[in-house]
């Protein structure tokens, strides 16, 4: 009997882990998820960690000038849509989910035409265009933030947050600073820029490493770099002598969470639902050309639940960084923690993964 359900998205982080959660527990009820993703994407090594089924699309991202690369996207859309329903053919998905990004595009149309349900999950505060364009074909609509139903069919669209991975939690952190020989006496700061990591944030750190120099007896760092900003920020540490763990990717980026004291970030809607899930206090730097400036919203709404700190990119100076930071590493920063517990109460009461699997199920149930 055909068990396979498809996921499409990545791209980033953001996209495809939920989709690593979702898939981790459709196994659990015996289905088995292919995902669905552009070719060469970064997400691929974590797919293959995990040792799920994946097929690759030729497709690029919509350009926002008029170009010849309007022409290309067309083509490659056009390609897109053929490689979908050969993938369709060979596999007879039961149902298709969409996590955001273009590659969700073909995979929800081509279900549309086969007459097979589908699912778009948005993470966002303030939904893609992608998202708000498949909504009006998708089966169901899923959402993350519950503001976020206002730009949906209500009749259609459910509220059940965002997926955060179970490896994140219950982790000892007196076992971390030992993994990261660390000192459990230090003002721990956890540096990264989403998956793949965000030059901006490890220029401004590198630049302005000096400026902690002051603190190097109580402060220690965790810094995820990417892979092309790695060695000139592991030289930068070293060469003021600060404490530091610095990493191209973590995978276990779980055990830097559970040391952190405070995280320098920039404001995905994963990112953010993680931040809160995990109780940490967090300087958010918003990415500005993010689509509809979509993680500024995100930002926002950790902002307003009194432990998000938002500097946007423009204004980012080590002033104004350091006055922020000297008021958190001397705890007399205002941090407004009431809403911020209820609302991760809501989260951890809630069971996002497991209320995502159930409507799948449901969907893949009424098309028998």
């Amino acid at each position: 009997m055909n068990k396979t359900i498809v996921i499409s998205g990545g791209g980033t982080g953001g996209h495809i882990y939920p989709g690593i959660c979702i898939s981790r527990e459709l196994i659990r009820y015996g289905y088995e998820p292919v995902f669905i993703i552009k070719k060469n994407d970064y997400c691929i090594p974590l797919l293959k960690k995990e040792n799920f089924k994946y097929y690759e699309l030729e497709i690029i991202s919509l350009p926002r000038k008029i170009s010849f690369k309007q022409f290309l996207f067309i083509y490659y859309l056009l390609m897109s849509f053929i490689t979908t329903i050969r993938i369709f053919y060979k596999i007879h998905p039961l149902i298709a989910v969409g996590l955001g990004g273009y590659t969700s595009f073909p995979v929800i149309c081509v279900s549309k035409l086969f007459f097979i349900p589908s699912l778009i999950h948005e993470q966002n505060y303030l939904p893609g265009i992608t998202n708000r364009l498949l909504s009006k074909i998708a089966t169901k609509v899923a959402v993350n933030f519950s503001e976020s139903v206002r730009y949906f069919n209500k009749k259609k669209t459910v509220i059940t947050g965002n997926p955060v991975r179970n490896e994140l939690f219950n982790i000892d952190p007196d076992n971390a600073i030992r993994e990261f020989n660390l000192d459990k006496n230090r003002f721990t700061i956890l540096v990264f820029g989403g998956s793949q990591g965000a030059h901006t944030i490890n220029d401004f750190i590198v630049n302005n490493l000096e400026y902690f120099t002051e603190f190097v007896d109580r402060i220690q760092f965790i810094h995820i770099t990417g892979e092309k900003d790695f060695n000139y920020v592991s030289d930068a540490y070293k060469s003021k002598k600060i404490k530091s763990k610095v990493f191209a990717y973590l995978y276990n980026i779980g055990y830097a969470y559970a040391v952190a004291d405070l995280v320098i970030c920039r404001s995905g809607a994963t990112t953010v639902s993680e931040l809160i899930a995990l109780d940490k206090k967090a300087i958010l730097i918003p990415y500005p050309h993010a689509t509809n400036n979509h993680q500024k919203y995100n930002a926002e709404y950790m902002s307003n639940l009194g432990t998000g700190i938002i500097i946007e990119e423009k204004d980012l100076n080590i002033e104004k960084f350091l006055d922020i930071f000297k008021k958190i590493i001397n705890k007399t920063y205002p941090f407004s923690l009431t809403n911020h517990q209820n609302t991760r109460k809501k989260f951890l009461d809630s069971t996002p993964t497991e209320l995502l699997v159930q409507n799948i199920l449901k969907l893949i149930n009424k098309n028998k």
